[in-house]
């Protein structure tokens, strides 16, 4: 697939040029004149790299201010074409938030260079960052980024969008009998052949063991449940995985739900997901259908935020998620026997760990409950900074890493990028 770069320059003659000879080094090209056509469009398409000429507007530090704020672009590289005078023009555009200024006039074959080092840097990036280790489509993360985007852009274009979530069946049998490595071969070849029957604009998430999740844009209800049936009859012919001269099958239960403007993102979620759960209680390998009517929503009490605070330190963790929501109602254990207990008694749509916990080990216990719980958000915090853990922390997926003993402002921030 060619890589996609939006050219913003006001100058028509010289953005076209710079367009063609991109072009005939098998790069896509879209041009436009002002930062407010360049906000349109990175709304509207995906890209992987801005070229800014900084003669465009006075307001260029608007066009970076707003990369910075949007979760699916806020790794967007930009690469800003500069005067050689006033000297600090380039250096205000690299605190602002380019990856690189090239002195104008430019000399295509030094800026070719510097696009092919800065889409090479940011692949890079988006395969750790984005995709699934194992089975290389996109990971919880990127599903998150996305499903707000593409949300958005479903009421800007007045367009339907559908969700479903997919869970192959019997697979903790497969891992028991067969291994771990014929597992893996299985979500592989799983992942593939749902990847082969979506279209380009599709999104697939692995977002569980072996749970994924698709984001189907301009798809009603009816057809995204004719386009996962298909899907599902394709699985019953055709083998998964292959090992040792064995073919593996495997099955799945689907839920499948098309978004209206009366759900919020997590009721969206939460449907598609129950349906899924649904089609497993039903005697799995089948898809189910569900929509807002199906959203029992009676009082305000369904809008309560359950907490599970997990520290034994003295500390006021608790009071600053109450403080932060009142519909927020904290559990505060300090104990394993009392997280356990806790997690039978209720459940958590958010979990706070310390990572420093005397008893046990918490990055251990967070990877797995990570794995086991997709929809759960998970804040930790650690008393010192520490590569590894965040490293960990990355790898794993969780939602928010903190420095400890942390503050109510530190809560505060950490709720609002985790976008409660």
């Amino acid at each position: 697939m060619l890589k996609r770069i939006l050219i913003i320059d006001p100058n028509q003659q010289e953005r076209r040029l710079l367009a063609t000879q991109l072009e005939r080094d098998h790069y896509s090209t879209t041009v436009c004149s002002t930062i407010f056509e360049a906000k349109n469009m990175l709304l509207e398409e995906a890209f992987d790299l801005v070229i800014l000429n900084s003669e465009v507007e006075s307001n260029e530090r608007e066009l970076f201010r707003f990369i910075s704020e949007q979760h699916n672009l806020n790794w967007l590289p930009v690469i800003a074409l500069v005067e050689a005078y006033p000297p600090n023009g380039k250096v205000q555009l690299l605190e602002w938030g380019a990856v690189d200024a090239v002195i104008k006039p430019i000399h295509y074959d030094e800026l070719r260079l510097r696009v092919e080092k800065q889409l090479r840097q940011s692949s890079n990036f988006e395969e750790v960052a984005f995709h699934d280790a194992l089975t290389k489509v996109f990971n919880r993360r990127y599903f998150e980024h996305q499903i707000q985007l593409q949300v958005q852009r479903s009421m800007r274009q007045s367009t339907p969008i559908s969700l479903c979530f997919i869970d192959a069946d019997r697979f903790k049998s497969i891992n028991d009998t067969f291994g771990h490595k014929i597992g893996d071969l299985v979500l592989i070849g799983l992942a593939k052949l749902i990847q082969d029957h979506l279209r380009p604009q599709d999104i697939l998430s692995r977002v569980g063991g072996e749970e994924f999740v698709i984001i189907l844009p301009n798809l009603d209800a009816i057809n995204a449940y004719s386009l996962v049936q298909s899907i599902l009859h394709s699985a019953h012919k055709q083998p998964v995985a292959e090992h040792d001269g064995q073919q593996r099958f495997i099955t799945f239960s689907a839920g499948v739900c098309e978004w209206n403007e009366s759900l919020t993102i997590d009721q969206w979620v939460h449907l598609a997901d129950n349906a899924a759960y649904e089609a497993k209680k039903q005697g799995r390998d089948r898809v189910v259908l569900t929509s807002s009517e199906d959203l029992l929503i009676k009082t305000d009490e369904h809008n309560i935020i359950q907490v599970l605070v997990i520290d034994d330190k003295e500390s006021k963790v608790g009071d600053y998620f109450t403080s932060y929501r009142a519909t927020i109602e904290v559990s505060v254990v300090n104990t394993l026997d009392g997280v356990q207990a806790a997690l039978n008694h209720s459940v958590y749509s958010l979990c706070f760990v310390n990572l420093d916990h005397n008893e046990f080990d918490a990055m251990e216990w967070l990877k797995k409950e990570r794995s086991n719980h997709k929809l759960v958000k998970f804040i930790a915090a650690k008393n010192r900074d520490d590569t590894f853990i965040a490293v960990q922390c990355l790898a794993h997926e969780i939602d928010h890493l903190m420095k400890y003993p942390c503050s109510e402002f530190d809560i505060k921030v950490a709720m609002n990028h985790i976008s409660y």
